[in-house]
């Protein structure tokens, strides 16, 4: 199992630090509680045609992260249980080319963008997510396909494959692509309030 290192105080230390650590474990070790990150100059109020939180899987309900919460390049972008301190699940989901609401999900761990976004590098089958510099490509662009409910498949414009839980449900599963069925394992939703987001200065927390 891999755990996720709080260092909510490094965090805090200025935001040329993009993400908190984390370490790789054999035994489990429970989650602080995020600072909230008031003296960030960049965050949710920034983003004016986007929204900050991340994407919650319908089959598990785990959530769109990011593996050790690091933000470095090819990193892998995972499941995991959802929580509201966990700055590895934090996402600014934006609308770049204003065509279909499409949405590019960059990464942006308490509110601070990284510069890196959730991509698939190749058009193949069964490609996987990562994190690569956001360049408003077609590889790192999604367009919500509607589903039940509040549901949506989020369809990558280069290969027209959509995101998705291969293995159905496992925690720390890294995503990857494929043909659209209409599953559970294919079906998204917006979450907001994780990791205590600032907006005019004031926390938004779950």
């Amino acid at each position: 199992m891999r755990i996720k290192g709080r260092i909510a105080g490094a965090l805090l230390a200025g935001a040329a630090l993009l993400s908190g650590g984390a370490a790789a474990a054999v035994t489990a070790a429970p989650a602080s509680a995020a600072t909230t990150h008031t003296t960030a100059t960049v965050g949710c109020d920034d983003y004016n045609d986007g929204y900050c939180g991340s994407q919650q899987l319908k089959f598990g309900k785990f959530d769109l992260d990011v593996y050790q919460q690091k933000a470095a390049y090819g990193n892998k972008v995972i499941l995991w249980t959802r929580s509201s301190s966990d700055p590895a699940q934090d996402f600014v989901a934006k609308n770049y080319n204003g065509i279909n609401n499409d949405k590019t999900f960059e990464y942006a761990p308490n509110g601070v963008p990284s510069g890196l976004c959730v991509s698939f590098p190749s058009t193949a089958k069964a490609s996987k997510a990562v994190l690569r510099t956001c360049n408003q490509s077609a590889y790192q662009t999604f367009e919500p396909v509607p589903m039940s409910g509040s549901y949506v498949a989020w369809k990558n414009l280069a290969s027209g494959y959509v995101m998705e839980d291969g293995a159905y449900g496992n925690q720390g599963t890294q995503l990857d692509q494929w043909v659209f069925n209409g599953g559970d394992n294919q079906a998204w939703k917006f979450v907001s309030g994780l990791s205590n987001f600032t907006k005019a200065g004031q926390a938004l927390a779950s």
